[in-house]
Order: C-alpha cells, then sequence, then structure tokens
C-alpha cells in the first residue's frame, strides 16, 4: 500500500502539490491514478547525525501507515477522488525540532497536517 517516491522526476512533480507546514515538517501532495500512496522524506543533516535520521524517518513512516490503516475511506477528502483506497504522492519534508519529538508527537503532527491539507476530513 505505501510505495517510495523514487527518481528525480517524481520528486520535481511534487513542486506543483498543495503544501502545509507544521512545526515539525512540511508535507507537499497530490493526488495520483494509482491505488497506492508514494511516501519520500527528506530529512537534511541539520536534523542530526545518520542514527538520528534514520530514526525519525521510520517514525514518520511508521506515523503515515497506522494514520491509513486506522482512517476509514470516509475520512477521506472527496477532492482528491479516492474510489476504494487512498491514492496519492507525498513528500514529507523533515525540520531540525522533529529529532526531539516521540512517535505520538509525531503522528498528531502528521494528522493535523494531512486535515489541514485536505487529505483527511475533520
Amino acid at each position: 500500500m505505501i510505495e517510495s517516491l523514487k527518481g528525480n522526476r517524481a520528486f520535481r512533480r511534487m513542486r506543483k502539490g498543495k503544501a502545509v507546514y507544521v512545526k515539525e515538517f512540511g508535507i507537499k501532495w497530490l493526488p495520483v491514478n494509482q491505488e497506492s500512496v508514494q511516501v519520500g522524506i527528506v530529512v537534511n543533516k541539520k536534523v542530526g547525525n545518520a542514527v538520528v535520521r534514520n530514526k525519525v524517518r521510520r517514525r514518520l513512516r511508521e506515523a503515515l501507515f497506522s494514520i491509513l490503516q486506522e482512517s476509514p475511506i470516509e475520512r477521506f477528502s472527496q477532492r482528491a477522488q479516492f474510489k476504494k483506497k487512498p491514492a496519492f504522492s507525498i513528500i514529507i519534508i523533515v525540520r531540525p525540532i522533529a529529532a526531539q519529538a516521540d512517535f505520538w508527537q509525531l503522528k498528531a503532527s502528521l494528522v493535523y497536517a494531512l486535515e489541514k491539507g485536505g487529505v483527511l476530513c475533520n
């Protein structure tokens, strides 16, 4: 269900996406025609060393996976025109403050950002 967003072309296409920024990170997303969620997580070296960056990346990926698993289909926005499963591409650009946040703070911020961006309905 969740795939990795790969290639320079895919990341350049995301420039046209809708952007939302919260304290820990910013997201850009676009609806796609495939029945999968494509995720790209960008973590700068300012966040910390490789161990910290990978920990933040794993936490965000697991938070997104749990949000998609526990959210019913009705919770997803009609503007994204999801048929049966949610289908969108998303880039998460992590800020250095995210290194101090735990999993539950990152998940709450991700839910808030997805609701603010129109991916999830309130």
